[in-house]
This record gives structure tokens, C-alpha cells and sequence, in this order.
């Protein structure tokens, strides 16, 4: 990904300010009278709920990424719900700046945006009550000045939105901007209108912003409700998108599988689609199914009914997400605050384990344990009855989520960390390792061989008893995924294209220059989804003809295996795979 320097948006690119003398006393003043005052405010509790304002509908959910592109490449835009001084207890100093003059700061709720331009992140601090959506600071590379990080401060802070932020209405701020330059008095004057062309309720948002002297600035942005900020005219917009079409069935066609039929099923909540970004699918069974929601931190139970799942039950095991797995009877979420939350099908707690940072979204599962790898380099088995963590592993590696394969011993795991390719006994013993030339990246096991691409591209088996090598093949670039398709064939997803590789030999059988974004399999056909289009591909080679993908997800798809076929759900729903 390029990467090029951020922007504050409401930033002109040559305005010019007075520098105040005795700025850096000041400085260090507000800041030690600001942390009296948190101190003062900390012991109380913030608030916990958005405030309910119409511009609230128009703020994104906490840990929402939208991503889009810019002239350097991709952004994403991330929104963090910040309540009370959790803002200011591991913020800059120029948080503080921002608030020295506000005697609510416990009340209020505060929301940072930030755009992530890669080596660009823009931060912009908010705060919204019923009164709007306002501007306090934003801060960016060198918005300011060329040689240093540069930040903006307003006081009062300016109105972003107002209290019903419909189109047709106008309104303005004033007051003075604080920067590492010195001050300088600003205008704002905005005007609101019609944005339905980027979804329903969708606002455009235009500011005139004038500082000191310099001539005014002229920004656009888009909101949408429950997204936040989709697009800012000229800085970046939001990745292209079609308007999801709920319950399309994509005709049976001739194909490597005849009779394969894939439906669309949007996922609602009150009557409208709810865009769902997963980590996580389990339970699956016709009518219900359980999916962690990036978004939110919820993790949802959906009832399938007429043309829908219905979101019916959601459960928060408090935190961002990073797992949501089954084990047995229960639903295990990984969450950010290193824990691991169990709860049964009716979403009752079941039980809570301390655990260090999950490594990968999918752990794996033997028997009755879950197989949980944390970015510590350590794999634990954690059983689903009680939570207990049976045994751990040090130095196991969480290059890739673990792998149950078969040996002459008995069920094993396949772990690596950097070059290094481990198989773990089921109770954690050392089985044996072995040294890769590059850096693992993707590994599959078929049969009695662990299949392994490094960074390089190159395609290595191992035996899984003793690790000897069986074969390699070279490809031009490494592997974004590997599935086994058919028991006896290896599915090679790279940029240029899709290949078949026999498990058994390393022979290259055929090659299509298809591109995609994304493959998964049931482990006997492969489906890949582009832009616009989706195929299926058998373990043969032959391709399906292409089907329409209904709505373009903007979150990686996450699969699962129900008793009636796959299962395959992303942020425009719920596709099923049925064969008649």
C-alpha cells in the first residue's frame, strides 16, 4: 500500500498567525491545571450511552473502520467513543490544551476520528451532546508548519453538526484557533444538504473556514447514519459500494458441481439491513447462527425468518472483539481486555478466562479444547466446559491459527512463528519442528502432509509424522490463501491467479489468471469472489460461469461449515450454499 502524508481537512494550506509570547509557560500551565481537574473528575463515571441528538445517528459506532481510497492509496477511517477522561488518560498534550477551558469534561462524550493514511493519521477530537457534533482539535503531519507535527485548536470548539442535522440548514461558529504557531481568531460557515446518493439519510456537510487572514477553506463531507464519515470531496472517498439487494438467489448453473445454489440473505434488525462486520460464525444450523460484530463488540444470535435473519439476541463480552469461536455448547468471544467470555445458546454467561492477546480470529479445536494462539508467541488449550486452560505452550508461535492434523501418534497441532514450523502433540509436547528458507505465511493439511508457502512463494510439503520434506514448488508470488480441494488437490490464491497443485507430488495441474479478493471452500469446491462477480472452481480446475455478487462487502468474509453446506457471511449478509 502507498502511503502519503495526512491532512486535517478543515486545515488551509497557508494561513498565517501570530505567535503569542510566553506560549510554552502557558502551555505547561493549562496542562497541570487540566490534570488537576481529571483528577478531580475521575473518580466519578462517565457517561455510557451517546447522547440522544440527531447528529449522534450521524457519528459511527466505537471501533468502526470505513474504509475508502485517497490520491496516495487506501484510508481507513476509524471512529473511537471515548466517554468522560478515558479521552485524556493516554492522550497527547494537545487533548489537554483542547479542554483547559471546559469545567464538563467528565459529562461530556467524546468521539475521535481519525483517517489512516498509513504514515498519515489525522485525528480529529469531538465531543457531542445534545446541543451537536463539535470540533475541538485536529491535529496531522505538518498541517501547520513543514518541519513539525502540526495541531489546530478551537475555542469555543466549532460546530460540525447540529442538534437535527437536516438539508437546507445553515449555521456558524467563531471564536479562535490555538496552534504550535500561536493563535489566530476563525469563521465557520456551514450549509447542509442532500446526501442520499451515498444511502438513505446520508447528509452532505460543506464548511467555509477562515483563519486569521488566510483566505477561506472549503471542505466537504459526507454522513451517514450508523457509518460516520463515508467521504471528504478531494482528501478520499469511501470504497465503491453497491446498494445490497436482500434475498437474491443466484440460479443454478452449470458448473464443477451441478445443482449448487447460493443465496443471499440480508441480516435486519427493526426492519432495516444491518451492516455486520465479522470475526466470527458458529452455531450454524438452518434457521440460527451466532456472528461477532466487529462494528460493535456484540457478539448476535440470527434467526432466519422469511426473506432475513433477524438479529434476536446479542450478547457484550465487553471490549473489541477479536475471536468468536464454538466450543461445544458454548460461544467463546476473545476480547481486547485479554479475556476469553463463554455464554450458552440463550446468552448466558458461562465463564471467564484471563488470557493474553488472541493472535488470529479463528482459533482451532481438539476435542473438547479450543486452540488459542496469543500474539505472546504462546499456545494454550482452553477447555470449552469450564474455561480451564489445560496446558500452554511457550514460544508455539502465532504466525498462523492452529491447525489440528492427523499423525501415526494421533491428532497433532501445526503451529509456526516467523521461519519456523512447529507440530505440538494434543497434550503440547514438542512432536517435531523445522526451519522454512522465508518467513510462513499460509499452511493447509491434506492426508499424511502439512503444505506450507512462505513470503518468498515457494510451496513446501512435510511429512506430518517426523517433518521430513516431500516437495516444493515455486511460484512468482506467495500465496494469500491455500485450501484442499477434493481430499488431492491444493487451491494456490495469489496475484496471479488461482492454480491447482496435487497434494501428493507438488505437480502444478492447471492455472486460470482469475482475479479475486477472496477464496473459501467447503473442501470440496472453491469460491471466489472479485469486485463484481463470483466463481466456483473443482478440484479439476473446470470454473463456474460467473454469478453476480449482489452488493460488494466491505469486510473480509468469514466462513463456516452448517449440516446443509457453507456458510458464508460478510457486511451485506448472509450467503448460503445448498446442493439439491
Amino acid at each position: 500500500m502507498r502511503r502519503r502524508p495526512g491532512r486535517g481537512h478543515l486545515i488551509p494550506r497557508n494561513f498565517r498567525v501570530e505567535r503569542s509570547p510566553g506560549s510554552a509557560a502557558l502551555v505547561l500551565l493549562a496542562i497541570a491545571a487540566v490534570l488537576s481537574l481529571l483528577a478531580a473528575l475521575g473518580a466519578a463515571s462517565p457517561p455510557g450511552e451517546l447522547p440522544s441528538s440527531g447528529a449522534a445517528e450521524l457519528v459511527a459506532p466505537d471501533g468502526h473502520h470505513e474504509r475508502g481510497t485517497g490520491p496516495g492509496g487506501d484510508v481507513v477511517r476509524e471512529t473511537a467513543h471515548l466517554p468522560g477522561t478515558r479521552a485524556f488518560a493516554d492522550g497527547p498534550q494537545e487533548y489537554f490544551m483542547a479542554i483547559k477551558d471546559l469545567a464538563e469534561v467528565r459529562s461530556r462524550f467524546w468521539v475521535v476520528e481519525t483517517d489512516d493514511a498509513g504514515s498519515g493519521r489525522t485525528p480529529e477530537l469531538r465531543s457531542l451532546d445534545e446541543s451537536g457534533l463539535h470540533t475541538h482539535l485536529i491535529a496531522g503531519p505538518r498541517p501547520v508548519q513543514e518541519s513539525a507535527q502540526g495541531w489546530l485548536v478551537f475555542r469555543p470548539a466549532l460546530l460540525e453538526l447540529p442538534p437535527d442535522p437536516r438539508a437546507g440548514t445553515e449555521f456558524d461558529s467563531r471564536g479562535t484557533v490555538t496552534s504550535e504557531a500561536g493563535q489566530a481568531a476563525y469563521t465557520d460557515r456551514a450549509t447542509l444538504s442532500d446526501g442520499s446518493s451515498f444511502g438513505d439519510g446520508c447528509v452532505r456537510v460543506q464548511h467555509e473556514l477562515t483563519i486569521g487572514s488566510a483566505p477561506a477553506r472549503e471542505t466537504i463531507t459526507v454522513r451517514c447514519p450508523g457509518r460516520g464519515v463515508v467521504h471528504v470531496e478531494g482528501r478520499w472517498q469511501q470504497a465503491d459500494r453497491q446498494p445490497a439487494r436482500g434475498g437474491v438467489e443466484v440460479e443454478a448453473v452449470p458448473g464443477p458441481v451441478d445443482g449448487l445454489r447460493a443465496t443471499r440473505i440480508p441480516i435486519q434488525r427493526g426492519g432495516a439491513d444491518l451492516a455486520v462486520a465479522p470475526i466470527g460464525v458458529t452455531g450454524v444450523g438452518e434457521d440460527r447462527l451466532w456472528v461477532g460484530n466487529r462494528n460493535t463488540g456484540n457478539v448476535l444470535r440470527l434467526r432466519r425468518q422469511g426473506p432475513a435473519y433477524l438479529s434476536e439476541l446479542q450478547v457484550h463480552p465487553g471490549g473489541d472483539l477479536t475471536m468468536v469461536a464454538g466450543c461445544g455448547q458454548a460461544v467463546v468471544a476473545g476480547t481486547a481486555q485479554r479475556r476469553l467470555v463463554a455464554h450458552d445458546a440463550e446468552g448466558h454467561w458461562l465463564w471467564t478466562t484471563e488470557l493474553e492477546d488472541v493472535a488470529h480470529p479463528a482459533p482451532g479445536r481438539l476435542g473438547e479444547d479450543l486452540l488459542v494462539a496469543t500474539l505472546d508467541g504462546q499456545l494454550h488449550a482452553v477447555s470449552c466446559r469450564d474455561g480451564r486452560v489445560r496446558w500452554s505452550v511457550d514460544e508455539a508461535g502465532s504466525a498462523i491459527q492452529p491447525i489440528v492434523a492427523q499423525t501415526a501418534e494421533g491428532p497433532a497441532v501445526v503451529t509456526a512463528a516467523g521461519k519456523t514450523l512447529r507440530m505440538l502433540t494434543a497434550d503440547g509436547e514438542s512432536l517435531w519442528e523445522r526451519e522454512m528458507p522465508d518467513p510462513v505465511r499460509r499452511v493447509v493439511v491434506g492426508g499424511d502432509l502439512v503444505v506450507v508457502s512462505g513470503a518468498e512463494g515457494r510451496l513446501h510439503a512435510f511429512s506430518t509424522d517426523d517433518g521430513d520434506p516431500r516437495w516444493l514448488t515455486r511460484f512468482t508470488d506467495p500465496a494469500d490463501d491455500l485450501h484442499l480441494l477434493g481430499g488431492d488437490v491444493v487451491l494456490v490464491r495469489n496475484g496471479d491467479g488461482i492454480d491447482g497443485v496435487r497434494l501428493a507430488t507438488g505437480e502444478r495441474l492447471w492455472h486460470h489468471a482469475l482475479a479475486s479478493e477472496f477464496s473459501v471452500t467447503d473442501g470440496t469446491t472453491g469460491w471466489l469472489a472479485g469486485p463484481a462477480e463470483a466463481r466456483t472452481v473443482s478440484a479439476d480446475g473446470r470454473l463456474g460461469p460467473p454469478q453476480p455478487v449482489p452488493a460488494r462487502p466491505v469486510s473480509t468474509p468469514v466462513l463456516a461449515h452448517g449440516a446443509l453446506g457453507p456458510v458464508i457471511v460478510d457486511s451485506t449478509g448472509v450467503t448460503l450454499w445448498r446442493r439439491s
